[in-house]
């Protein structure tokens, strides 16, 4: 039931407008898309690629000296 009400206040176009224009909710979507834009950047830093391979390259060659032992 509580549900209900509160799905039924959300659907209100009036509702999401005055929420939209509210200093809290404008200052909470910019620092999402603010962090967004700093974790892409970080991700885009990092070479994933090579650090697979070095990880790859590494767990093979421990490998190999587990089966010969």
């Amino acid at each position: 039931m509580p549900f209900r009400i509160f799905r039924t206040f959300l659907n209100n176009e009036r509702t999401i407008q005055q929420l939209s224009d509210s200093t809290p909710i404008r200052l909470a979507a910019k620092a999402i898309v603010r962090g967004m834009a700093k974790v892409e950047e970080k991700v885009e830093k990092v070479e994933i690629g090579k650090k697979l391979e070095k990880f790859k390259s590494i767990y093979e060659e421990e490998y190999q000296k587990a089966l010969k032992k």
